[in-house]
């Protein structure tokens, strides 16, 4: 699932994948090189978020 965040240093948008971020990938803003990666203490609850999310969808799905 691709989206876009803003870097958190010049704010100019970097797409990323959560699924990406949840196996350590490290994206660089095209513009400072800022990195944007996970840390090790939050990646339980973003793939717990991500799941949830995916659950979501499907169950929306299901009912359309």
């Amino acid at each position: 699932m691709k989206t876009t965040i803003a870097c958190p240093t010049c704010q100019t948008p970097i797409s990323i994948e959560a699924s990406g971020l949840l196996k350590g990938t490290q994206y660089t803003c095209i513009n400072c090189n800022t990195k944007v990666s996970l840390s090790s203490d939050s990646a339980p609850q973003v793939k717990n978020a991500v799941e949830e999310f995916r659950k979501l969808l499907r169950n929306k799905g299901e009912k359309n």
